[in-house]
């Protein structure tokens, strides 16, 4: 089970990694926070002054669809997207990290496909403006372009450091369901990280848990 105390503490391997990760954080914090702010305005207005805006709803609504795209991003970073396990369990430490280099490298090409196609659909929505704010509607699915560009960044940094594990210059992080291993959980995983001699397999992993 996810420890989201030890979540939070993981911010990815490199600085540029680490910034990204926080810039996404506090984003889909002011998203939530946005939410929260237009709803509350939106019942006290209804129900206490009987006038309520028409714009708050509507506003709580795209700042949700922002908020969505944002933490997608950010759940990539961290590995922390509803996943199905499976397959992965029936490989051995260096089979997993191959199968989360496809993973991501699925993950990446439909990032791409929808940022090529992004820039003309943007073009064409951004003609149309909401019914109620009159806010132009490209502000409104330009968040599928950002979701997805952070997307993609993702998948190419997680594809670097499943590259450095296979060569022996990183560690698996990355691959744990939420970055740190839990405490009792750290043997398990350094001992899956070694190989049939004793060896470690994976140069750095065991410093890297902790």
């Amino acid at each position: 089970m996810t420890d989201y105390a030890e979540l939070v503490r993981y911010e990815g391997t490199w600085t540029l990694e680490r910034w990204i990760i926080r810039i996404q954080r506090w984003g889909s914090i002011l998203f939530l926070s946005l939410i929260v702010a237009l709803v509350v305005t939106q019942v006290v207005t209804r129900y206490v002054l009987a006038d309520p805006p028409l714009w708050t709803e509507e506003f709580a609504r795209y700042a949700l669809v922002w908020l969505a795209f944002l933490g997608a991003g950010w759940l990539v970073a961290i590995n922390d997207h509803l996943t199905v396990h499976g397959l992965d369990m029936a490989l051995s430490t260096r089979g997993k990290v191959i199968l989360d280099m496809l993973v991501q490298l699925v993950q990446g090409a439909v990032a791409v496909v929808v940022l090529l196609n992004a820039p003309d659909f943007l073009r064409r929505v951004s003609l149309q403006h909401s019914a109620a704010g009159g806010l132009s509607m490209a502000w409104v699915y330009g968040s599928v372009a950002v979701g997805f560009a952070l997307i993609l960044l993702h998948s190419v940094l997680i594809t670097v450091k499943d590259v450095l594990a296979l060569t022996g210059r990183g560690d698996l992080r990355h691959l744990d369901a939420h970055g740190v291993p839990a405490p009792e959980d750290t043997e398990i995983v350094a001992d899956a990280a070694r190989d049939g001699d004793g060896e470690t397999a994976w140069p750095g992993f065991e410093e890297g848990t902790r």
